[in-house]
């Protein structure tokens, strides 16, 4: 027990240099029954919370995935206990999982609402996770994996809005281990952390332990260079500050000036746009956060991905005036005159005062092709498409249109006579330019480029067929073509459509 001052120290001396003091507040502590949140669990129970004056709730969630969660909750319910500190806990529905979210992304998801939730209940100042410096090295080079830029060599944030809080974020799994044992605490095992097929687990088991062979101080120079990068940040965000692109209309309305925008989405700046636009979301979302400038905890906004970024980037870069990009909770970014403004309808007539248009499924809109010229128009939402189609002899010399652009050339003699526009359902297959090879679902497609849930219903789908049920998809709009209908060396004539979308 001689080393537990030490070790108590060590974290008392990390929380004051990142100059947080929880002093005589309400804390809500995440407890899983793991390791790391057992140790949080304790630290605060028996130490720092009796030092600092603080009061604490516990919260734990069930998601329902593991036969052996029951227990888990059992054991947490005891433990809280026996250190006399109140619970708050909830199961979750695994069935109650959107079809196309993945297990991982509902369960984290469906975690921090229920710790938001379970803060205002309780009346809890900060929300405090167990996350240590293990979890920090793994995220970075989780990110490098992936590809990422500045800000997400970050890593995980010591504070997180809204008033999440990681008090061991300094500390190692091994520093977290020897903790408990030095009190003698138990605690539980998730058995799929052993799982390498999980990609955090592939850098934990086989990544990271061999490089650690190599060099034995990586994880404190990455743990360093990212507290670089948080701190760092925190100076762009000030920098970006002075640049003043969040404004008000007369109504009060906040948005984004269009040249600011224009600038950041020429230069492929994504962590700036990615700044304004949680701006934004922050002053004009009704859901969004009743967090004090310090961060408490509120409602969470709805988040800005970079999937989301990239999709406004890729609707601005196409020249169309009508962008729209959903977020969740049934909002979206969306162009006006005057600059970007966030809207919380399907459409933008509530703004307006004017009555929403009722939409118009794009199910099965026809074209029959001619020799020389056709087109069709239809309406879904608030937008109107105009697909026209366009055969000619194919030249000797001639440029391919931009293939995430409005204009797709084909081959005309691969298609039919009849082209379909529709949504799309379930069974639809596409082949990618250039990987005929590897047909896969367009679920997968659509996987693959990043494309937001919310956008995936509203992207009309253009196939070739006679007749509903005996088509093929030739054309994503905005993403690409069919490798099975592309131009080639034998092509003798050229189909080229062009898909505009304008607000009626």
């Amino acid at each position: 027990m001689d080393a537990l001052g030490p070790w108590e120290d060590k974290t008392f001396a990390f929380l004051a240099g990142q100059g947080w003091n929880p002093a005589d507040s309400h804390l809500l502590l995440a407890v899983s029954g793991g390791a790391d949140s057992v140790a949080l669990l304790h630290f605060w129970a028996r130490s720092a919370g009796p030092r600092l004056g603080c009061r604490l709730t516990a919260a734990h969630v069930d998601h329902g995935l593991r036969d052996s969660s029951p227990a888990d909750g059992v054991f947490v319910a005891d433990l809280c206990r026996d250190l006399g500190v109140p619970l708050l806990a909830r199961v979750l529905d695994p069935a109650s999982r959107p079809a196309r979210q993945s297990v991982e992304m509902w369960a984290r998801g469906e975690r921090y609402r229920f710790f938001s939730e379970a803060a205002r209940e309780a009346g809890a100042d900060w929300i405090l996770t167990g996350h240590h410096r293990d979890d920090m090295v793994e995220t970075v080079f989780q990110r490098l994996g992936r590809g990422t830029g500045p800000r997400g060599l970050k890593g995980i944030p010591f504070l997180r809005h809204p008033g999440i809080v990681r008090p061991f974020l300094d500390r190692s799994r091994g520093e977290i281990l020897a903790y408990l044992e030095m009190i003698g605490a138990a605690w539980r095992e998730d058995a799929t952390n052993a799982d390498a097929g999980i990609d955090r687990n592939w850098y934990r088991h086989r990544f990271l332990p061999a490089l650690r062979l190599r060099e034995p101080d990586l994880d404190a120079r990455i743990f360093a260079a990212a507290m670089s990068m948080q701190a760092m940040e925190a100076g762009i965000d000030a920098w970006e500050e002075d640049a003043g692109l969040l404004r008000t209309d007369e109504s009060g309305e906040p948005f984004l000036g269009l040249d600011g925008i224009r600038d950041r989405v020429s230069q492929g700046d994504l962590d700036s746009l990615g700044y304004w636009m949680k701006r934004l979301v922050s002053a004009a979302s009704p859901r969004r956060s009743s967090a004090s400038p310090e961060g408490r905890p509120g409602a969470e906004a709805p988040p800005v991905t970079k999937e989301i970024l990239m999709e406004f980037c890729r609707q601005w870069k196409s020249g169309s005036r009508n962008l729209r990009v959903p977020l969740a909770g049934g909002m979206a970014f969306n162009r006006e005159n005057s600059g970007i403004f966030l809207v919380s309808a399907p459409t933008s007539e509530e703004r307006s005062g004017e009555p929403a248009k009722k939409s118009c499924s794009t199910e099965y809109q026809r074209i029959i092709l001619k020799e020389c010229f056709c087109e069709v128009s239809w309406r879904s939402g608030d937008k109107r498409f105009t697909l026209s189609a366009r055969r000619y002899p194919k030249p000797e010399r001639f440029e391919y249109p931009e293939p995430r652009g409005e204009t797709a050339i084909f081959d005309a003699d691969l298609f039919s006579c009849t082209l379909l526009v529709r949504s799309r359902k379930a069974g639809d297959r596409f082949s990618p330019l250039g990987i005929r090879s590897r047909t896969r679902k367009l679920k997968t497609f659509f996987n693959e480029e990043k494309v937001p849930l919310g956008m995936r219903d509203t992207i009309p789908i253009i196939l070739t067929g006679e007749s509903p049920g005996r088509e093929s998809p030739a054309w994503v709009p905005g993403h690409g073509i069919s490798d099975f209908f592309k131009v080639s060396g034998s092509t003798s004539h050229i189909l080229e459509l062009v898909l505009t979308c304008r607000n009626p």
